[in-house]
């Protein structure tokens, strides 16, 4: 089997899939807290560490919107890993996001 890593916005085939929550100006939860995680982790985390992270952030940050609004169901996304071995995939390895100003 081949290395993969894939985040899906919820499992497959589940109920939760046919109606995601939306926002006309700020998109799905699951885009808003991949770029916010990229953003602030992807220098000094592996890939599916940062899944994982979005993973968890996802399932509160819809918990909390649920509560809301009882038409929506909660968001679980899904991350499936076949990487093989302990391979870790880094995306911008010594990257600094803020860099110090001299």
């Amino acid at each position: 089997m081949h290395d993969l890593l894939i985040l899906q916005s919820c499992f497959d085939g589940k109920l939760l899939c046919r109606k995601s929550l939306r926002d006309e100006s700020y998109g799905t939860p699951i885009i808003r807290e991949l770029v916010k995680t990229l953003y602030k982790h992807s220098s000094h985390r592996d890939l599916a560490t940062l899944f994982d992270i979005v993973q968890e952030r996802v399932r509160k940050v819809t918990k909390k919107l649920v509560e809301k609004r009882s038409d929506f169901g909660p968001q679980v996304p899904d991350v499936t890993k076949t990487l093989t071995g302990l391979r870790k995939v880094l995306l911008f390895p010594k990257y600094k996001v803020c860099p110090k100003t001299e």
